[in-house]
């Protein structure tokens, strides 16, 4: 496991799938597929990407994803296929983090500069309209 402000990402050895086609594993959204190479297994994904859910606490915050398998029966055959389920967390604890993880800036802004800088922000809440009827 790796966990960053930004990701996730999960490492599986692939001697301990012996027989399993990587090709199968996702994470909770089937588009989110593993990479590989002769020796590992990878699922990476971004702290709000993939199905990746959260849960917060006074202390904590925890990002959770699932490695699954997804296999494919022509028709209606049986198989014996092997079913993955791995589920994965990354957790931070509250006082660490001191961003949105998703947040990302639209436009370039000039980190040096000289002379005077006013920064307007307005925060809009968005009510119920009622239309009179």
């Amino acid at each position: 496991m790796r966990c960053t402000d930004e990701t996730m990402s999960i490492f599986l050895e692939r001697k301990s799938f012996k027989g399993f086609d990587p090709n199968t594993l996702t994470l909770l959204y089937p588009s989110c597929r593993a990479s590989y190479n002769d020796t590992h297994i990878t699922l990476r994904t971004s702290l709000n990407d993939c199905g990746t859910t959260h849960n917060e606490s006074e202390d904590a915050i925890t990002f959770y994803n699932e490695v699954r398998s997804v296999q494919f029966s022509p028709g209606n055959v049986i198989t014996r296929d092997q079913n993955v389920s791995i589920p994965f967390y990354c957790s931070f604890g509250r006082k660490a983090i001191v961003r949105n993880p998703s947040f990302k800036t639209w436009k370039n802004f000039v980190t040096s500069a000289e002379g005077k800088l006013c920064i307007k922000m307005h925060v809009f809440f968005f009510l119920p309209i009622y239309s009179g009827s």
